[in-house]
Formats: structure tokens, sequence, C-alpha cells
């Protein structure tokens, strides 16, 4: 043993990190390596020694959180490094399947084949056993040279020597072996599938290491591998066409007879051992890609190569490992648009829904995050729930190991309207019911939250939320712990048209105006409070004794002042003026100068949804005769609804039009000057050219006054209406009844619907890609 000292130095290189064959452990191998430095930068290695370190793993079960774990074991044991987190996750989950027993067959033979991994490509090395040496680097150099088989051989002892890290450095020194490895890739790897395996193994260990690119792309391997991928795959295709079955359905029913205890006829054996050194192949092959694809310009360069095609391809086979790697590899190609179109034509989706319940964890894992990629494309989105994935996803919430890729990529499924009724026939509610009277923290599960909003916004979910008297639950659970995000999932189950939905809130109406009259109240509480009780439009519920108990009034006229209130709660505010609206308090309102506030909103305010309302709580006061004449008589009332007959939004001018065709059917004295204030709106381009023809440019000067004073004989008013009714732009023609309390729910709706993305705003985790 060499003498230790000052001037030696220790070095210490882990070599593999792998599970212990009988125990709960993780073991890691590393080697210790004393340097002696002598000169300027020479060095010599004076000493080496192996090592292992153990780390014990506590008894998992289906309920360990494997990735936390894995980050967990990489902190506390420096020998391993960051990037090998994911290596240690596997592991775990290979720790975790081996206590369980939970590596089983499924339901199928092909399940059955799927879940049974035929070998270990991390950990077979060459075809020639394990009497490979360092030094005969030059003797595997002169059988590059030889036959085929006297290569094979060769090559398989040099892909051994790769797989030892320590020995890669002195490989990879051996220029000419490198040179010799890739010219004969190139020239013989098509006659034989073991060559070109055992060669591309060398480059694919080269490959692991970053710095060490370069000498795979000198040496043209990514070409020679897209090349060499094409023709395997065509002759797995040939091998299919001529067994008369899929390799899938080929391998399991070998693994049937074998599990059964028969024996395979020596043609079984020969198709068997095809498709065993294939999928060999295509692990070692499309892993090297994976690798040089960390450059941008190399992934674009296997992308034209159609490397999406080929991947999808694999995944009709049934070896774990290689579905593993092929839908990690898909899912890393998924983030960009060309890839993602190339999927939707090779039929992803439909593949990858048969691994959703698989029985491997990591593929699960990885086959929800490519999924969730995928699901940012709504065709892609309606193609997983046309393949059931909703029932498939809701049965995996409870597992926490795929929480967060479950319930983002349910959230992105339930973004479209005819998915949300799909919902109602799962355990989705239920979970999700549970799941939000048990939080803590709201923000702590934005997938969770995000997925109820989107799912209450559908009568027949909000009904199965309600039922049982979990709404009286849910709503005291809220209004207890003040999150405005709970809070939004109450008002849209509020805002639903079943008569019965609402009445159960009604127990509440009284408390909720109380809460939010509170000053203490967070803003965005208060605002989701105050949404919800604009919903309440209950005729049964008397609204005049809760004005008078609790100052109602005076709290909204304080929120009517546009400079003192934001725009959200100002529009709450004026839905909510609409809904208690009755001929019970309509002259209370009037009274107390909210009906005045209201007219300088439509002045001040130009926000689209702001008018809408506040046209339809004017058209609400005006529905009672004690203030529909203090409104015609004392105000311009008129004029404003008349102007609002030319605004850009329908809604709007549909609301303006049906007030003013109300008040003509009852107001005989104020019809006249309505239809001359229709008839100038409508025709003022009509009147500036008859006022310019007759030589007056100032003849006919449009305004208020002007307005106000108009007046016609019954002769002028016949024409008018002649004139009025002939054309499909006057708002006359339509004189059907309105159903003023369907209108403001509709509206309501509409504005829940724009404004239900307010909610995932700061969810980003879950919507971000997953790379």
């Amino acid at each position: 043993m060499a003498e230790k000292g000052s001037d030696l130095k220790k070095r210490i290189r882990p070599t593999a990190i792998v599970l212990d064959d009988s125990e709960c452990v993780i073991v890691v191998k590393y080697k210790v390596e004393y340097v002696k430095h002598h000169g300027t930068d020479a060095e010599r290695v004076v000493e080496r020694k192996e090592g292992v370190k153990k780390i014990n793993v506590k008894a998992l079960n289906e309920y360990s959180n494997i990735p936390l774990l894995a980050k967990d074991v990489v902190n506390k044991c420096k020998l391993i490094k960051d990037s090998k987190v994911p290596l240690v996750e596997q592991l775990l989950y290979k720790l975790r399947d081996r206590s369980t027993g939970t590596l089983k067959g499924g339901s199928t033979d092909e399940d059955k084949s799927l879940l049974k991994p035929q070998l270990n490509f991390q950990q077979e090395s060459g075809a020639s056993g394990s009497n490979a040496s360092i030094d005969d680097l030059d003797t595997y150099l002169e059988c590059m040279y030889d036959s085929v088989l006297e290569k094979v051989d060769a090559t398989g002892k040099v892909a051994e020597l790769a797989g030892r890290t320590e020995d890669l450095e002195a490989l990879l020194m051996h220029e000419p072996l490198i040179g010799a490895l890739s010219r004969v890739l190139r020239e013989d790897g098509k006659k034989s599938i073991e060559l070109s395996t055992n060669i591309l193994t060398v480059f694919f260990a080269i490959s692991n290491f970053s710095q060490f690119h370069q000498v795979v792309l000198k040496n043209q391997i990514g070409d020679m591998t897209m090349k060499l991928i094409d023709l395997e795959i065509q002759r797995a295709e040939y091998l299919e066409k001529q067994e008369g079955g899929s390799i899938a359905l080929l391998t399991s029913k070998a693994w049937k007879i074998k599990e059964s205890g028969g024996m395979l006829s020596e043609k079984q054996e020969r198709v068997l051992n095809i498709i065993y050194k294939q999928d060999r192949f295509f692990y070692i092959t499309f892993y090297l890609l994976l690798n040089i694809s960390e450059d941008v310009s190399i992934e674009k360069k296997i992308r034209k190569r159609s490397i999406v095609t080929y991947l999808s391809t694999m995944l009709r086979r049934n070896n774990v490992e290689l579905l593993i790697l092929c839908v990690t590899f898909l899912k890393k190609l998924s983030i960009y648009k060309e890839n993602k179109e190339e999927m939707v034509q090779c039929g992803i989706v439909e593949k990858l829904s048969k691994f959703v319940n698989a029985k491997n964890n990591s593929l699960v894992i990885q086959t929800l995050r490519l999924l969730h990629n995928l699901s940012f494309d709504e065709r892609l989105r309606e193609e997983m729930a046309r393949n059931s994935l909703i029932p498939q996803l809701v049965g995996h919430m409870k597992n926490p190991e795929y929480e967060t890729q479950v319930l983002g990529l349910l959230y992105h499924i339930s973004i479209e309207d005819k998915n949300k009724s799909m919902f109602s026939y799962t355990d989705a509610l239920d979970i999700i019911y549970e799941r939000l009277m048990s939080v803590q923290d709201c923000r702590s599960t934005p997938e969770l939250i995000a997925l109820a909003v989107n799912l209450s916004q559908n009568q027949r979910n909000a009904e199965v939320l309600a039922q049982c008297g979990r709404l009286n639950e849910f709503v005291r659970h809220t209004l207890a712990s003040e999150d405005e995000l709970l809070m939004k999932i109450v008002r849209n189950i509020s805002q639903q048209e079943d008569m019965d939905l609402k009445l159960l809130f009604k127990p509440f109406i009284s408390e909720f105006v109380t809460m939010v009259q509170e000053p203490q109240l967070t803003a965005d509480f208060a605002l989701e409070l105050l949404g919800t009780l604009g919903n309440m439009v209950l005729s049964e519920f008397d609204y005049e004794d809760l004005i008078k108990e609790r100052g109602l009034i005076e709290f909204l006229s304080q929120h009517l002042v546009p400079v003192e209130t934001e725009d959200d709660m100002l529009l709450e505010t004026v839905i909510f003026i609409g809904t208690i609206c009755t001929e019970k308090t309509s002259g209370t309102i009037l009274s107390s100068g909210i009906a005045m506030k209201l007219l300088n909103l439509l002045e001040d305010k130009k926000d689209e949804e702001i008018v809408l309302q506040t046209a339809f709580a004017l058209h609400k006061l005006l529905l009672f005769p004690q203030t529909r004449d203090e409104l015609l008589n004392k105000t311009q009332v008129l004029t404003y609804l008349v102007d609002l007959l030319n605004d850009k939004s329908a809604e709007v001018r549909q609301t303006a039009d049906k007030a003013l065709d109300y008040i003509m059917d009852v107001s005989e004295e104020h019809a006249p000057k309505i239809r001359a204030m229709k008839f100038e709106t409508f025709n003022q381009e009509w009147i500036q050219i008859v006022a310019g023809n007759s030589g007056d440019q100032n003849s006919y000067q449009p305004s208020s006054d002007l307005r106000d004073s108009f007046e016609y004989d019954n002769a002028e008013m016949a024409d008018l209406d002649d004139y009025s009714h002939d054309g499909d732009h006057d708002p006359m023609v339509d004189h059907e009844e309105y159903d003023h309390g369907d209108y403001v729910s509709n509206a309501n709706d509409a504005y829940m619907f724009r404004r239900g993305s307010v909610v995932n705003a700061n969810l980003g985790a879950y919507t971000s890609w997953q790379q």
C-alpha cells in the first residue's frame, strides 16, 4: 500500500448505482484513486481500490412519495450526482415493486408480457462474456478487419469495456479503434444486428457524457443510427407479416406458454430471440439519439428523419424498458408544434391509452407527462375523451405518485364544455369534494382547485357536488376558511339555472350579505361573495326586509363610485342591484340615488360588461310604475338607452332595445318620443344628406334638446311606422316578451365563463410543459 502523504491527492469516482439482490438497499459502487503529481501537469495513479456504500431504504408501499425520496437520497449521499436523480427514482420504484409484489401481469396476455422485462438493457454488456481487457485494445482493432463473426466477438468486448466508467477514458484515447468501429458500422452494420448493437453500445456509453458528444457526431453515428433503425423497423414489419401477428401478440403468446410450463417450438424460440435482439437494439439506438439530442440543432435534424414516427411505432412493442424510453423521448419532443402535429398523424393518444393503467409506475408516470403536454391541443383533448381516458385517469386520483400529473391532465380535458359532463359518471366529484374539505390551503394544490372550478360550471356536476347535504357543509367550510378559491366554486354552483339548486342557497343569503360588508374581508373573497349574491334571483326571497335590516343600500351606493372601486367589484355591485330590484325594493333603490349613479356609469365606464349590466339594472327599475315615471320624467334615461342602440356589443344593443320597447308598450306618452329618437339614431346619415341637399348644412343638428321636443302629427307617425318596419336593421321589429330573470342569469353565465381563467392566473405549475 502506498504511503499517503501531502503530495498525494485522493480522488473518488462513482462507478455504478445498483440494487442489492436480496435486501431493500441501494448500492453505490465507487473507486478511490491516489494520484501523485510530478512535473507541471503530469500525474500518476499510485493506487486504486474499490469501495461500496449501502443506502438502506425504509419500507416502501404504494403510497410512498418516490420522487421526493429519490431527491432526499441524492442530497444525503455525496457520491451520487444530482443528474442521477432519475436513475435513483427508477431503482426506488423497482424496490417498491419488489417489496409490494406489484410487478405482475395485467388482465390481458399483452399486459402480462408488457410488465415482464425481458432483459436489463442498462446492465447487459457485450455478447462475448466478461474477459475483456483494456490492454487488448490493439488486438480488438486487428479483429475489425476479419470476418463478421470475429468482428461481433471483438466489438462485444469493446462494448463491455465501454460500460466500465473507469475504462472509458482509455478507450476514447484510442482513436484508431473508435474510427474503425464507425467504419465497420457503416460497412457491415446492416449485415448483423449483433454487430451493429455492440458498436452502438460503445457510442451509447460515450454519449452519456455531454463533453464526448463531439466524438459521436464526428464519426457520423447519428446518421448511421437513423438508417439502421429504419432498416430494423422494416425487418420487424416483415416478421409480423410472416408470422401473422403483431410483435406484442407473438411475445405474449410465448410468455403464456412458458408460464404454463410448456415448451416453445423451435420456430417460436427463433422468433422470440429475434424480438429480444431487436428490443435491445432499439433501446440502445433510441437512448443514444436521446442523449445527443441535448443539442437542439441535432434534435431538429433527427426530427426531419421521422424520429417521431419511429418512436410511435415502438409503442406497439411490449418491452417495458423500451416503452419507458420511447415515451420519455416523445415527451421531450412534444413541446414543439411540428413534432406534436406528427404525433397526431400517428394516432399517439390511442397508442398511449393502454399504458395509463399499466402496473409499472415509471411507464405510467412518463405516459401521463406526455399526455399532459399533448393536452394543450384541443384536438388531442377530444381524442383523449373519445378513448375513455377520463374514467381511467379518475381511477388514479387517489394515488399520490400520479396525483399532480393526473389532476393537471384532467384540468386540461375539462376545459371543453362537452367534456365536463363526462365527469358526472365517475368518482371524480366525490374525490374532489373530499379533498376540498380536507385541504388546508388551496394554493398548495392548484391543479385540484382549478379542476373543481371548471367542473362546477356544469349543471349536472354542480348538482352532484350539492347533493346529500354536501352544499351546506361546503358553504360552511368556505365561509370559515374565507378562501376565495373555494368561494369561486360556490359561486359557480349558484349560477346554475336549476331553481331547486338555487333554493339551497336561500338560508345563506342573509349571512352572505352580512359577511360581504365586513371591512376586514379580503377583496378577492368579497368579490366572489358578492358575485354569488348576484346569482340569487329568487322570487321567494324578500329582499325588502334584508335591505332594511342590513343597511345594504348604503353599502351598494358606496361601491358605485368608479374612482374608489375596482372594475370587478363595480361590476358585481351593479349585477347585485339588478338582482335585488323588485317591485317592493325599487322605490328604495331609486330614492337612495343609486339610479343616478347607474346613469353616470354609462358615461364614465366603457367596459362592455359594466355597460350591459347597468343597462339591465335600469331596465329592472323601468318595469315598475312608481320608479318608471320618475325615471322617465326626471332623468335622461331615454337618451342613454337610445345611445346604447349604437353600441358595438350586440348584447348591449339588445338590452337597450328591449327596455325601450317595453316603455313604448306601457307608456303612450313616451312612445312617440322614443320612435322619433330611434328614427334619428338609425337614420343620421340620411338626415345629414337631406339637410345637405337642402342647402342648409345647419338645418338639422341632432341634440338631446331636439330629442326631448321632437313631435310628429298622426300622419307623420304613420309614415315613420311604415319606414321603421322596413329593413332588417330596425330594432323595433322584435317585440317578443322579455324574461328579465333569465337574461341576468345568462349574462352572469357569460361573464363567469370569460372570467373563469382568473383563478388560473397563478397556476403555471400544472399548465407548463413537462420538459
